[in-house]
């Protein structure tokens, strides 16, 4: 019997996509004074009490930090992080995002800079992207570059490095050399290395056409093994990234007919990855790494978006901020953070054993920079299994956005004892943004939703009560919780059993300008353009193209 799997969703239709666009700008619009007010108030009482973050009195050396990928609250976190310090910090972002990001209102961003945008080939594409870097990096004297680009220029950002570092700049570039960030952000080439460092990785096959997929769930080796196979493409595929069909289908000939149905089909250009199924929870970790030392980490549970984040070495201390039955479940899940941790670092010391032997030298053996690490957990076994790797910055560092010492991890100036820098508190962290539309739907009784969600949109689904489990672990990401309508939601953050990484006391305007700008900028440009989405993700405002 197979194991239960979340099932394929379909895309929305052009009509169901303009209809939830225009409903999601009139909530913003509609609830927008009330957002003005309550942000103008702490604005004004922050600058007369002396906490405004651009009040905080500057290094005495005044270095300063330029972080890319400014429409993020991964990239907003490090922002205030640095400033905190005292650093001067400059944010960049692709023009498509750039005017109105979150980040460039910011009490933090002492210099905003507009990036040409990689994929535009008639506007110079890649080079002008990477020029563009080196460019600010020469004329504003930047002494430390940390990368929060986009998946789609974690190359482009490797090699801009490179090309800094080449060219005799003083700038200390986060990022590891391009040949070490291909080793890690391709999902095939992970996978080959993790295997050459000695470890278990779920049992997988890289295929080049529906046909060689096929042939090899179907072929009587496969067969015998008993195991069944999710679909993934080694690079990008928004389209079908939350397809997770078990493969092989019941027959041949179903099995060909949903392959058939996938938007994108693997090609030599466009390969896929057919991997073992592991039936337990998924995790992710934000790791912040320098001379292979490991000096900052958070691990959280997972899912294929999270919109809520909650730090496993903190479950015992989060039972508050959770149901009852739910954190009693999750007080364990600390000792699968620690075991994420030791894994990291044992990964991290084979490597640079590895390259060493190699003969790699310099840059191209450095290991600095982000290893954000995605795993599986076979329940059975108690193990994880490595299931790919973003050498970029990861929304979980999200939960170490209280920690004085993150940006010290980062410059490089924390002492070798006291560990990395861990989470300080057990608050989990989400977005209103996201959470009060979706709670305001919560209100709609569920034999009326069960019928209307599917219409207005394939992904507003609600199980019946019947079928819910509330307080089932898997459920501790959701945001909101199933059944929270918007006042629980609002009492939960006001309470601090939730805190939103947009909002900061000494910096409220992000908060504004996330909710009320830049999400209903990004639907209202979609719909002029005809754009079509299945999901923005609103921590990263990351369009999920259909």
């Amino acid at each position: 019997m197979k194991p239960a799997v979340r099932p394929k969703i379909d895309n929305p239709t052009r009509a169901q996509i303009t209809a939830t666009s225009i409903l999601l700008i009139c909530f913003s619009l509609l609830i927008a004074p009330i957002t003005l007010i309550i942000v103008l108030f702490v604005l004004l009482s922050s600058q007369f009490d002396g906490t405004a973050l651009h009040l905080q009195k500057p290094r005495a050396d005044r270095k300063t930090v330029l972080i890319t990928g400014g429409r993020t609250n991964k990239g907003l976190v490090l922002l205030r992080a640095f400033k905190r310090e005292g650093y001067r910090v400059l944010v960049a972002e692709e023009n498509s995002w750039g005017q109105v990001s979150l980040t460039r209102f910011s009490r933090a961003a002492d210099g905003y800079y507009s990036l040409p945008e990689p994929s535009d080939e008639k506007k110079g594409g890649k080079e002008a992207y990477k020029q563009a870097i080196v460019d600010i990096v020469a004329h504003e004297n930047v002494d430390i570059w940390v990368p929060c680009s986009s998946i789609f220029a974690t190359v482009e950002d490797a090699e801009a490095a490179l090309e800094i570092s080449s060219a005799g700049y003083n700038c200390d570039t986060f990022i590891q050399h391009p040949d070490l960030v291909n080793s890690l952000h391709w999902k095939d080439r992970f996978m080959r290395l993790c295997i050459e460092l000695g470890f278990q990785v779920p049992e997988s096959q890289l295929v080049t056409s529906s046909e060689e997929a096929i042939n090899f769930l179907f072929s009587s080796q496969t067969r015998q093994k008993g195991y069944v196979y999710i679909l993934k493409c080694v690079g990008l595929d928004d389209a079908g990234r939350s397809d997770l069909t078990l493969l092989p289908l019941e027959t041949r000939e179903k099995t060909i007919s949903h392959f058939a149905k996938i938007p994108v089909q693997p090609s030599k250009k466009i390969p896929f990855v057919l991997q073992r199924y592991i039936g337990g929870p998924e995790y992710c970790t934000h790791g912040v790494v320098r001379d292979g030392r490991l000096l900052a980490f958070v691990a959280s549970r997972s899912s294929d978006m999270v919109l809520r984040y909650i730090d496993l070495e903190s479950y015992a201390k989060a039972g508050h901020a959770l149901p009852e039955r739910m954190a009693e479940t999750m007080r364990n899940e600390h000792e699968i953070g620690k075991q994420a941790e030791e894994w990291t670092v044992q990964f991290l010391r084979r490597w640079e054993k590895l390259l060493r032997e190699q003969g790699k030298t310099g840059k191209e053996a450095e290991l600095k920079g982000h290893f954000s690490f995605d795993f599986l957990l076979e329940e059975s076994e108690g193990r994880l299994y490595p299931i790919e790797c973003n050498p970029r910055t990861h929304t979980a560092v999200t939960l170490l956005s209280e920690n004085p010492r993150l940006a010290s991890a980062y410059a490089g100036e924390l002492g070798l004892g006291g560990g990395p820098a861990r989470p300080t508190d057990a608050v989990p962290r989400c977005w209103l943004s996201h959470e009060l539309p979706l709670s305001v739907m919560n209100l709609i009784p569920d034999t009326v939703a069960i019928k209307l969600f599917p219409i207005i949109h394939p992904r507003l689904r609600r199980s019946s009560l019947a079928t819910y489990d509330r307080v089932a672990p898997e459920n501790a990401t959701l945001s909101p919780f199933p059944g929270d309508g918007p006042l629980t939601v609002v009492f939960r953050h006001l309470c601090g059993l939730e805190r939103d990484v947009s909002f900061d006391y000494s910096d409220p305007v992000p908060f504004f300008v996330l909710a009320h700008i830049q999400i209903p900028w990004i639907l209202a440009t979609l719909l002029w353009q005809g754009g079509g989405w299945s999901r923005i993700n609103t921590s990263t405002a990351r369009v999920y193209a259909c």
